[in-house]
């Protein structure tokens, strides 16, 4: 007798593009970028003013948020790889919410993934918590469920792998795409997150930096963006993103394509328990082997 696996699993969007599509090559290219990290950070440093722990120091502490790339890994995996090398091997949190930009199609509000009980990944299944969903969904209307938001999305799915790399079991993730940039709706949609933001939660939100700009504008753009990041304020944020785009600075696009899932982190930490923000690692595709000077995404 054959028994069928009765659970709905969501399908991999951009393995084989954004990633290696099967576990070997996957694994190879994760412990690449980890054993990367682990050998720039075994030291402690000071890069543009914002230190940088000791690597075993910050092994230590399990991080509450994760502001992390989503391109492709032959750019961005060892950025990826420096913020999620914080959290310790054996941490686990009680769920993992991941946020990020839709690339598709735009939409008041947020899109709550609860039609799949796991995503898969070359490294295996990650569960859904679909009750919690669907209780982020009936409880709030700034968020629903559209399919369009998350089928050939690749924000989100990118992160998975980093998570099973350095957590034995992953929690059950929230996946969470984000329509609009209308402050008011993020607004809505950071209380509806809120009380979720605590010590027992991980949030991992996906934003690239500058699209576009050539190489020495962009490492000019991105540490504005990012020292408005690093006061916590979602004000300094605004303003940075905002002054970026009044310079006139050819070719740029856009100061963060995950603007939205920045503001609602930030959102979140206001009149939260005070917070450590920790710069990990900034690159741009420049810096990869496959990419050019002349327009770069941070």
């Amino acid at each position: 007798m054959k028994i069928q696996d009765s659970k709905k699993i969501r399908p991999m969007a951009v393995a084989g593009k954004f990633y290696p599509n099967d576990r070997i090559s996957l694994k190879q290219d994760l412990d690449s970028y980890f054993n990367t990290i682990s050998q720039k950070e075994r030291q402690t440093e000071q890069k543009d003013n914002h230190i940088i722990l000791n690597y075993d120091q910050a092994l230590t502490m399990s991080p509450r948020a994760l502001i992390v790339p989503h391109a492709g890994y032959i750019f961005s995996g060892v950025v990826a790889a420096s913020a999620f090398a914080r959290i310790p091997e054996n941490t686990k949190y009680h769920h993992i919410f991941l946020l990020g930009p839709s690339h598709y199609t735009s939409f008041h509000g947020a899109s709550v993934c609860n039609a799949f009980d796991e995503y898969a990944t070359p490294l295996g299944k990650i569960p859904v918590d679909k009750v919690l969903c669907n209780k982020l969904i009936e409880d709030n209307d700034c968020i629903s469920y559209r399919s369009e938001a998350h089928d050939r999305e690749h924000c989100l799915e990118v992160e998975l792998p980093f998570l099973q790399h350095q957590i034995n079991q992953v929690s059950p993730i929230i996946p969470i795409i984000i329509g609009t940039e209308n402050l008011s709706i993020l607004q809505k949609i950071a209380s509806a997150l809120k009380p979720y933001f605590t010590s027992d939660n991980l949030f991992i939100i996906s934003s690239d930096f500058s699209h576009y700009p050539s190489y020495d504008d962009a490492e000019i753009i991105d540490q504005h963006t990012a020292e408005g990041i690093l006061s916590g304020k979602k004000e300094k944020f605004i303003k940075a993103v905002m002054d970026n785009m009044q310079n006139n600075i050819p070719h740029l696009a856009t100061s963060a394509c995950g603007e939205a899932a920045i503001y609602v982190l930030l959102m979140m930490m206001a009149d939260s328990t005070p917070l450590t923000i920790e710069h990990t690692l900034y690159l741009n595709s420049g810096d990869s082997p496959y990419g050019e000077k002349g327009e770069v995404v941070g």
